[in-house]
């Protein structure tokens, strides 16, 4: 299925239309690339320019890139064998009717573990990456920001350090691959001292940018890799102009979203359940802000990436459902999911670390990538695995949310999380078991004809034992300062949506009253190890009304 059928959704949205529409007109432009870059042809036979910085070894997303180039498009594929579910809307649903269709198909789409592409999404505005777009948004260009680079984004390893002239030299190699030797100079003396967060100097960059000195931080902490440089707005926009300079910007989506998207704000029901269970006496993190910043940053992003931006494989934690809108730009996005209908735990496991790597046919998985331009909306469901390539430099705005029929897809995420993986990004934030908390809360008053077993199984198995998807990453002072002032209250939480989960299944007849917490776990965890989370046809219970009225 790549669109709504007509008996259920408006049929003036049509297919998205063939490859040889403007989306794939991808190349040169304000001379961001370097006279001798690369080019890779994608399947549908658009060249796309590769960019890579100058260095003894070719870049690390060359490969990686050129791998995604052997893989299937989506749009030109038969629509049965297509992964994405891909329509475009034009406009915005004007009626209740097809606001309601158009959500109802979204959510079947990510419960059936596919992501939606939604192109020609109506959008109030468009942010360029350039000081007149920014300025267009009131934005305080001189205001210094936290970038990563993306070249330190691949596991920097073999800190160095040494004297020279009594000047103290640090510099980092940046990739496994012993492509480059990049050197922080000319660093005060106090910079390059050890300390629990890396090292920190000065490298003077060129070639567009002026002579522009920058801070880097390098960063040990396993949970925040990757080398992060403090720059001013202006800044970070005229080093896109750099070829020994690639960087990512994610901020809050204050500073330059369009808001979510009409079809977002119907799935994602984390917002419904919370505004729902707001109350002075229960809302844990009820203070002069009634949301917890760890909240906030969950559920909302904005993202300014440079040309040549390239993400690995990977996987997003806290088994959240993404999206994504591509306020201006180009976004390459790939994707792959397991081809086998049944797919037991351990092989699941073996493929989780398998999948970084930049071949093609990766084992056991079928891949696909799609092309977003401006006004391209992509929803993905939980643990999906994924990669992103930015040919031309892009502003996105999206965010991560929870939904009531993905929830079997969100435990066993939680649980590849709890093994281990280092494969997978986002912070760990401490917000996303009291929002599941709400959302069971919030099962009554959210209006929905049948809630699937899978979804109440899954709030069994992760509620009755938080703990075991308790994932600890980095963590501020204030973030684990409110976590513990906050502990009393969201334990009389947890335990009332406990008690209220467990009394809808005994009254449901899907369990007994002798049942135990563990044993709804080791239900859905059989489902779940059968593949029923991703190609399944979950047995309904009837929660609304029928079992919760008075």
């Amino acid at each position: 299925m790549t669109g709504p059928s007509s008996t259920n959704y408006p049929t003036r949205h049509p297919a998205w239309p063939y490859a040889d529409c403007d989306l794939y007109k991808v190349g040169l432009q304000d001379g961001e690339y370097l006279e001798t870059a690369g080019d890779i042809t994608w399947p549908s036979g658009v060249r796309t320019v590769l960019p890579f910085l100058p260095s003894t070894e070719e870049s690390i997303s060359t490969p990686g890139v050129q791998s995604m180039a052997h893989t299937t498009d989506d749009l030109l594929a038969p629509k049965q064998n297509r992964i994405a579910a891909i329509i475009a809307l034009g406009t915005d649903p004007l009626s209740p009717t097809e606001s309601h269709a158009l959500n109802k198909w979204i959510r079947i789409m990510l419960s059936r573990g596919r992501p939606v592409i939604i192109h020609k999404t109506p959008m109030s505005s468009t942010v360029d990456l350039t000081e007149e777009g920014f300025q267009t948004l009131r934005s305080d260009l001189d205001k210094t920001i936290v970038v990563q680079e993306e070249l330190a984004s691949y596991n920097a390893c073999n800190e160095k350090r040494q004297s020279d002239k009594g000047k103290k030299v640090a510099w980092r190699t940046i990739s496994k691959s012993k492509r480059e030797q990049r050197h922080i100079l000319n660093g005060p003396e106090g910079d390059t001292e050890d300390d629990d967060q890396g090292t920190t100097g000065y490298e003077s960059t060129d070639n567009g940018s002026n002579g522009l000195r920058i801070k880097i931080h390098a960063y040990d902490n396993p949970n925040r890799e990757g080398t992060h440089v403090n720059l001013t707005i202006r800044e970070f926009i005229r080093c896109r102009f750099n070829p020994r300079f690639c960087g990512n910007w994610l901020a809050s989506a204050t500073v330059f979203s369009a808001g979510a998207p009409m079809f977002i704000q119907g799935v994602s029901d984390d917002s419904i359940a919370a505004a729902s269970c707001m109350d002075v006496d229960t809302q844990s993190d009820h203070r002069k802000d009634p949301f917890s910043q760890d909240w906030v940053r969950c559920k909302t992003w904005s993202l300014a990436c440079h040309a040549a931006s390239w993400t690995p494989w990977h996987r997003d934690s806290n088994g959240l459902c993404t999206w994504g809108l591509v306020m201006s730009g180009v976004k390459v996005w790939g994707y792959c999911i397991p081809v086998r209908r049944v797919l037991d735990l351990s092989t699941r496991m073996g493929l989780d670390e398998q999948i970084f790597s930049p071949e093609p046919n990766l084992y056991g998985m079928r891949q696909g990538h799609v092309f977003l331009t401006t006004g391209s909306t992509i929803i993905q469901p939980p643990g999906l695995i994924h990669t992103v390539f930015t040919p031309l430099s892009a502003v996105m705005c999206g965010g991560h949310f929870y939904c009531y029929d993905t929830m079997a897809a969100t435990e066993m995420a939680m649980r590849l999380d709890k093994k281990g993986t280092l494969k997978k990004t986002n912070d760990h934030h401490i917000s996303c078991i009291p929002m599941m908390v709400r959302m069971v809360l919030a099962i009554p008053s959210v209006y929905r004809d049948t809630i699937p077993f899978d979804t109440i199984a899954a709030f069994g198995a992760i509620l009755g034992d938080p703990h075991f998807y308790k994932v600890t990453g980095f963590k501020k002072d204030t973030e684990a300062a409110t976590l513990l002032e906050s502990e009393a209250i969201e334990a009389d939480l947890l335990q009332n949506a406990k008690d209220f989960l467990y009394q809808g299944l005994v009254k449901s007849g899907e369990v007994q009253a002798e049942s135990k917490w563990h044993a709804i776990a080791i239900h859905l965890r059989k489902m779940l190890d059968a593949g029923h989370h991703i190609h399944n046809e979950p047995t309904n219970i009837y929660m609304l009304m029928t079992h919760f009225k008075g």
